[in-house]
């Protein structure tokens, strides 16, 4: 739909990315601003083509640009100040009218519907030959691009290094180009702030200042011009101050879609349990499950005596048929997850990704917080450039500028120093997980699937992909079935006590997830749980038990949400859909079932020693080190070894449930448990979700669940099948 209101720019030089970053934050947070802005024409970013990812914590953007640093670093070292960079930052839900982009060291275009955004960057230096022939070249290419789009409106913010209210040969070649394009120049004349700064660039030792940062735009636009400002903030930590204009434009917006050059994130945003009163949601949490403990108890006890064989604490096994007691487990984790998203809704905060700096602590928000204050009363008194105001303006804005640089160095010293530790440890897995935390990329997705680039019919083929593998074939799949069932209607297997849960396994279960994990369908993650009160861990555990006698889940427990990840790493090409494998993301409380069930069950799960894969602390090198030492012990007697390995091609996606019953079955599992995953396993249903979409849902029938916490114990299916 076309939106008949206003449309702000802003362009600003950060002078470094760390140094405008804080006003960044600020525009793009929409903190008094009336609008977010449409886009941020952004001069000297300074950053590598291997840093621009940085843009990408601005979720609601994408940044179109590209380093001007890239010659200078294939041809020596970097010493001294980085040079320049330029770019745009485009509001994601404009984005699907972008039509062409182009970019070079000092300047980036971008054609959105009828309109042309230039971002530029001149040189500084003297009015001289060589300055003067650069402006000329720079401003030349931008031309021969306008040329190219006769019948857009041009809005172009530039830092042009040259204050145009002097006389120069750089300020004659500038207006020249100005005047071949029809562009005018908007400043103080269109604000409406009697207060407006005079100045857009202050160096502050000298003292010196001058306005060299501008927007210019086709003059056939001038009349739709609401207002001009210049943003003066005590929190700017850049020479140069952010210009804003704003605009009556009909623009487009599709806010179903997130396009642009970076692979930005959805529009998710996460409970920030790092910062709420972890107190208030202990008690609330306490408040609103009490009542669902002591319904829960009187239903316990009577159904417990029920369920007890005669004089023994043995759970009877058997097919359930009780409905009634099914719908009971279904209401009492509904009603669990409910009260424990309530909790968390009423007291932990929400934001977007990467919105809390690790570095950022309460001194930091005080010293913000006094750098605005000071910074309003010296504007208040007429900015005087002397004086106790002007003092106490520049002391708050050096503290709060040396508090950011003095933790940021912390925080990498922090980084370092458990990079060295895990080093000393020998412990190679917490090496890599630290240091691609910090410092690694996510692998590359590409935006076309199989040739598609709708995000709807990608995620129809993603879906398709992963339903299409139904194990054996069909005669297989009944033969198994009948075996089963068969086996299953005078199976007795090994005796299971009650309770085969209990509150001190689930609390111990509980305390062992690892956090900031993503949420299931059902929102909840481990921080739900090991931050409530200890009634929770009551609860699921009684919960557990009725399931456990019942042989019945609830049915949340069989839906996931399968997300794409690509298999072939970071260098790979990951435009189709089987160059993807699907993690599914469960219920959290599942998951503690199944740690439950593991820790109660781990015996019969051992395989043999000869197998390295699914096993803690040996994997791949392990197996690979085994062969290397057999092939050599060989090879050294004079003999010739030939090698031939088996690729089970998606193994766990094939795995035939009633084959794998089977298998329990022969060693002995609890019938009981036999009972309930049986009863697990025939309601899984999947739906995939990539970018902003997602799949219709779809039954599962074979094979084991990528992120399952059982699922590589059922690995003895593989050895004893195949």
């Amino acid at each position: 739909m076309a939106l008949c209101k206003p449309s702000t720019f802003i362009s600003y030089n950060l002078n470094g990315f760390n140094q405008g970053v804080s006003i960044l934050d600020y525009l793009c947070n929409n903190s008094d601003l009336n609008v977010r802005p449409t886009a941020i024409f952004i001069q000297e970013n300074w950053l590598t083509s291997e840093n621009l990812n940085k843009f990408n914590k601005f979720t609601d953007y994408s940044f179109y640009g590209c380093s001007a640093m890239d010659k200078t670093l294939t041809q020596s070292v970097l010493r001294g100040r980085p040079y320049g960079g330029v770019g745009l930052l485009i509001k994601n839900d404009v984005c699907p009218g972008i039509s062409f982009h182009t970019c070079s060291e000092r300047f980036t275009v971008i054609v959105l519907e009828n309109l042309l955004f230039v971002s530029v960057y001149l040189p500084s230096g003297k009015d001289d030959d060589e300055t003067n022939q650069t402006i000329l070249n720079t401003l030349s290419e931008i031309d021969s691009i306008i040329e190219g789009f006769p019948n857009h409106s041009v809005i172009l913010g530039a830092d042009l290094n040259v204050d145009l209210s002097k006389k120069s040969r750089s300020k004659d070649i500038i207006l020249r180009f100005f005047d071949d394009n029809d562009l005018q120049l908007c400043g103080n004349e269109f604000s409406s702030n009697i207060n407006i700064l005079k100045y857009t660039y202050h160096h502050r030792s000298l003292p010196f200042s001058s306005y060299i940062d501008y927007f210019a735009i086709s003059k056939n636009i001038i009349k739709d011009i609401i207002d001009f400002d210049i943003i003066d903030s005590g929190i700017d930590l850049s020479d140069h101050v952010p210009i804003k204009l704003i605009i009556n434009l009909n623009i487009k917006v599709d806010n179903s879609k997130q396009n642009g050059l970076t692979n930005n994130c959805n529009k998710t945003r996460s409970l920030r349990w790092d910062h709420c009163n972890l107190a208030d949601y202990y008690e609330l949490s306490r408040q609103l499950i009490q009542p669902i403990f002591d319904q829960l108890c009187l239903f316990y006890d009577d159904f417990v005596r029920k369920k007890l064989s005669p004089n023994s604490d043995t759970i009877v096994g058997g097919a359930n048929t009780d409905n009634e007691a099914n719908d009971v487990i279904n209401l009492f984790y509904n009603h669990l997850v409910n009260a424990l998203n309530e909790a968390a809704d009423r007291v932990v905060p929400i934001r977007k990704p990467q919105f809390f700096k690790s570095w950022w602590d309460a001194e930091a928000d005080t010293l913000k917080q006094n750098s605005m204050k000071t910074h309003r009363a010296w504007v208040v008194s007429g900015r005087p450039l002397s004086g106790n105001l002007y003092d106490e303006k520049t002391k708050a804005k050096y503290l709060y500028k040396s508090m950011i640089k003095k933790n940021q160095i912390s925080d990498r010293s922090t980084v370092s120093n458990s990079l060295h530790d895990s080093l000393s440890n020998k412990n190679r897995d917490l090496f890599w997980k630290i240091w691609n935390k910090k410092f690694g990329n996510a692998p590359k997705v590409s935006k076309t699937i199989d040739g598609e680039s709708n995000e709807d019919i990608i995620v129809s083929h993603f879906a398709e992909t992963f339903s299409k593998n139904q194990g054996c074939s069909l005669h297989l799949q009944h033969y198994f079935s009948n075996e089963f069932k068969t086996r299953l209607a005078a199976y007795v297997g090994d005796y299971c006590r009650n309770p085969l849960v209990d509150v001190n396994l689930v609390e111990s279960v509980i305390l062992r997830l690892p956090r900031g994990k993503a949420a299931g369908l059902d929102t909840l993650t481990c921080e739900h749980l090991q931050f409530s009160h200890p009634i929770v861990a009551c609860v699921i555990s009684k919960l557990f038990v009725i399931m456990i006698m019942l042989g019945y889940v609830p049915d949340a427990f069989g839906r996931g949400i399968i997300i794409p990840i690509p298999k072939g790493g970071k260098r790979s090409k990951n435009d189709k859909s089987e160059h993807y494998r699907g993690i599914t993301i469960s219920p959290i409380i599942s998951k503690v079932f199944e740690m439950c069930l593991l820790d109660r069950l781990e015996s019969y799960f051992k395989s043999s020693d000869r197998q390295f894969g699914f096993k803690k602390e040996i994997g791949c090198r392990d197996a690979l080190f085994t062969l290397r030492k057999v092939i050599d012990t060989f090879n050294s007697n004079g003999s010739t070894v030939s090698v031939c390995s088996l690729d089970l091609k998606s193994a766990f996606d094939r795995v035939n449930h009633c084959a794998l019953f089977i298998k329990l079955m022969d060693r002995k599992v609890p019938l009981c448990i036999i009972n309930l995953l049986h009863n697990w396993y025939s309601k899984l249903f999947s739906k995939v979700k990539w970018m902003n979409s997602t799949s219709d849902w779809f039954k599962v029938t074979s094979g084991v669940r990528q992120g399952g916490i059982l699922s590589p114990f059922f690995s003895l299916y593989l050895l004893m099948t195949y």
